[in-house]
């Protein structure tokens, strides 16, 4: 538990240095394969009416490329469960998405829902391709991973808002006699 607790310290040190969503993703998904020992994760975001793939660690090329956009129903077999929102290999869902994971060799799946402004965003997936090496108390360490970087994701959304607007009003006044 205290490298969990210091990997969360970790990122939200992180997210606080950087404003680039990319960065803060990346660095986010190496902490949670250091930390859990999963083999691969990903951060998806909502756009567009699905899911778009923004930031993965330990997939093969196959994946990432094949994995840019998810519908939003392809997790809609995932339920809450005791150990959270988990499914192994034998539950997936019959979707194209599902395939791509079976193909990276994945047995067991942790999605935790990135929530801001009351507002599901996206997704932290977390793989294994080896389901015994899954302990149900990284759960928790998943969720929190997934809160922390979808505040920072979504506090650099509103800088990148707020500078749109500034440069915007800049160009106005500079166009005034």
């Amino acid at each position: 538990k205290s490298d969990e607790i210091a990997a969360l310290n970790s990122v939200a040190a992180f997210a606080g240095r950087s404003l680039a969503q990319s960065e803060v993703f990346a660095y986010s998904l190496n902490e949670a394969l250091r930390t859990s020992g999963a083999d691969a994760g990903a951060v998806y975001l909502v756009e567009g009416g699905e899911f778009r793939l923004k930031g993965a660690a330990g997939f093969d090329d196959l994946f990432t490329k094949d994995g840019q956009a998810v519908p939003l129903g392809a997790f809609a077999g995932f339920e809450r469960k005791k150990q959270g929102w988990i499914m192994v290999e034998a539950e997936f869902p019959d979707n194209e998405f599902s395939r791509l994971l079976k193909l990276f060799g994945t047995a067991l799946v942790s999605v935790s829902p990135m929530a801001y402004d009351n507002e599901v965003r996206g997704l932290l997936l977390i793989t294994y391709r080896d389901a015994s090496r899954f302990e149900g108390e990284s759960v928790p360490f998943f969720e929190a991973l997934a809160s922390c970087v979808s505040v920072a994701s979504g506090h650099s959304g509103l800088f990148q808002k707020e500078l749109a607007s500034r440069k915007f009003l800049d160009r106005l006044i500079q166009q005034m006699p």
